[in-house]
């Protein structure tokens, strides 16, 4: 990266430390700072906090700089894990003081800006002692509900993706393309403490059995490099489709060695799109695949940019015309360049409640069908999944695409 690009990623590395921290000092002040007794219990809470804290930056820099270590992917393994218990202790306690603030007004916020418990308010001794009670029990309350929370999201991101099937209504669709099926994988994210290394196995035999016409990968394949995860990633290809499959990078790829990861998909037989498009011609009806790169491709490397107008140069006259790339914020510039439907991810539809309500403050778009003017976009929820290992309320999913002259909305 130039200079300029390596100042951008330092700044927002520091901006998201400082919010991480931030996180845990809330966490800290509104459970430890009233429930925990004084002294050694209280230094001890603090300490545990502190340490969960600085756990997560250290496993993801130690991962980078020892990419084939197994230490440190466990040590990653664990980070993720118990950064998706704080997450969900997090969400508890800002919904406990909401409603706290909601139910007691004024008094309520008197009391959080002091410092105090919602049961601190009793007057003398025993209305104290009665308190430091409560406050105590919704502390360990909302522990153990945040453990269990943090157990069920675990279990159902081990179930892998389901299949969700999308019908797409095309106005004036050719009757040779009445059917036309494309798969969509997304966010897989083997490696590095994230997605379990025989997901790529489990979605290759899904998406065969599927018999598509055509198949997408809309990025963030791997975190790691081709070197550790070649032979992780290797089931890719046997992934058969009659017209082909295609790849275009996500932000990871960037991450991971793009020029390294591309060459790899490219071995497994996917056709990488650039800001450019393959015509496919199904008995004299057309349709144009195009892709671009990630948005965030030129100032992470210096290079080609996301431009989905240029990746349709080219494209026949009266195709139906699919854009393939990997952020949701491509679906604008998508639909002022005509496309019919984009096939985006990187969203991982959030992941998980309740942080799945903060992606809809970055991106338009978070999880499934939307309108955008004439065009349709899709958000993949993915394959795999990113950090936590939690998938509560949010599974992963692998799609099948199918296009239609019906003008019936789309369903799954």
């Amino acid at each position: 990266m130039e200079d300029g690009d390596t100042a951008a990623v330092t700044i927002f590395a520091f901006v998201a430390l400082g919010i991480w921290g931030l996180l845990n000092a809330y966490v800290g002040w509104r459970l430890i700072g009233p429930a925990a007794p004084p002294g050694w219990p209280k230094a001890a809470a603090w300490g545990a906090l502190a340490f969960v804290a600085v756990l997560i930056p250290a496993a993801m820099i130690l991962g980078r700089v020892f990419a084939s270590s197994k230490g440190a992917t466990a040590l990653a393994t664990c980070a993720f894990a118990a950064v998706s218990v704080l997450a969900m202790i997090l969400a508890l306690v800002v919904l406990r003081d909401l409603a706290l603030l909601a139910l007691r007004g004024g008094a309520a916020a008197g009391r959080l800006l002091q410092g105090y418990s919602w049961a601190a308010g009793a007057a003398g001794a025993c209305g104290r002692l009665r308190g430091a009670f409560l406050s105590r029990t919704a502390t360990l309350t909302i522990l153990g509900l945040a453990a269990v929370l943090a157990a069920a999201g675990y279990v159902q991101s081990r179930l892998g993706p389901r299949i969700e099937r999308v019908s797409v209504p095309v106005p004036g669709l050719p009757a040779s393309l009445e059917g036309f099926s494309i798969a969509q994988i997304a966010d897989t994210h083997v490696g590095g403490g994230s997605s379990r290394g025989e997901l790529i196995a489990e979605v290759v035999a899904m998406v065969n059995a599927l018999e598509p016409d055509a198949i997408a990968m809309t990025g963030d394949l791997a975190d790691g490099s081709v070197e550790d995860l070649g032979r992780v990633v290797a089931p890719l290809g046997a992934l058969a489709a009659r017209h082909g499959k295609f790849f275009v990078t996500g932000n990871h790829e960037y991450y991971s060695g793009v020029e390294e990861w591309v060459a790899e998909v490219r071995r497994l037989g996917f056709r990488v799109l650039c800001n450019e498009n393959v015509a496919i011609d199904r008995d004299g009806g057309l349709v144009a695949i195009a892709g671009v790169p990630d948005r965030s491709a030129g100032w992470l490397q210096p290079g080609p940019v996301s431009d989905p107008r240029k990746a349709l140069d080219g494209a026949p006259e009266g195709a139906v015309k699919i854009l393939l790339a990997h952020q949701p914020l491509s679906a604008p510039a998508a639909a002022e360049a005509g496309y019919d439907l984009v096939l985006c991810g990187h969203t991982h539809g959030g992941q998980f409640y309740p942080w799945k309500l903060v992606v809809g403050l970055v991106q338009p778009f978070v999880a499934g069908m939307h309108r955008l003017g004439g065009t349709w976009i899709y958000v993949s929820r993915g394959a795999g999944h990113w950090g936590p290992p939690n998938r509560l309320g949010v599974p992963a999913e692998v799609t099948l695409f199918t296009l239609t002259s019906s003008r019936e909305q789309p369903h799954e």
